[in-house]
């Protein structure tokens, strides 16, 4: 049963991303293209939230002790914001799916 849910987890997130990556630019600060999954959204126009890494630490809908939780904190103090991205999924506070997206040439940073 596990294995099946994380499948689940895995295939919408990756629907998600393939939707919705390119909403979500490169910026000059620290951040992360969060949503967090409701069965009643719809994929296309799902609401996309940013969230600095205080916001993540003070958020009531996330345990911070979740192993999944403290490595998107962790990709959030490595990654390059000027040429990469992070796009995350919340679907509950333990589970977090969160990837790191190089940012094509064509995209122009958000401040």
């Amino acid at each position: 049963m596990q294995r099946r849910m994380d499948d689940w987890h895995h295939r919408t997130f990756r629907g998600f991303v393939e939707l919705n990556a390119h909403r979500c630019g490169p910026t000059q600060h620290r951040v992360a293209y969060i949503h967090f999954y409701s069965k009643d959204t719809l994929m296309h126009s799902a609401e996309i939230v940013t969230m600095e890494i205080d916001d993540v630490m003070e958020c009531s809908e996330l345990n911070k002790d979740s192993p999944l939780v403290r490595w998107l904190l962790k990709q959030m103090t490595t990654y390059e914001p000027t040429t990469e991205r992070i796009v995350g999924m919340v679907f509950d506070p333990n589970t977090v799916i969160s990837l790191v997206l190089r940012v094509e040439n064509r995209v122009a940073i958000v401040d």
